[in-house]
């Protein structure tokens, strides 16, 4: 037996989210470097934060 088929859409207000959303997916994309950069400093310096 199969379950029944729902579709699911965002409502108006659920829209004017997807704007700041998508800006805050880009930049996380952007800084991503930065960021395993960052991480791989720290863990060779024996978690030893920079200074």
């Amino acid at each position: 037996m199969r379950p029944p088929r729902v579709e699911y859409s965002l409502t108006d207000l659920g829209e004017t989210i997807t704007d700041p959303l998508e800006a805050i997916r880009i930049r996380t994309e952007q800084l991503l470097p930065d960021v395993r950069r960052a991480r791989t400093r720290f863990a060779e310096n024996d978690g030893a934060a920079d200074r």
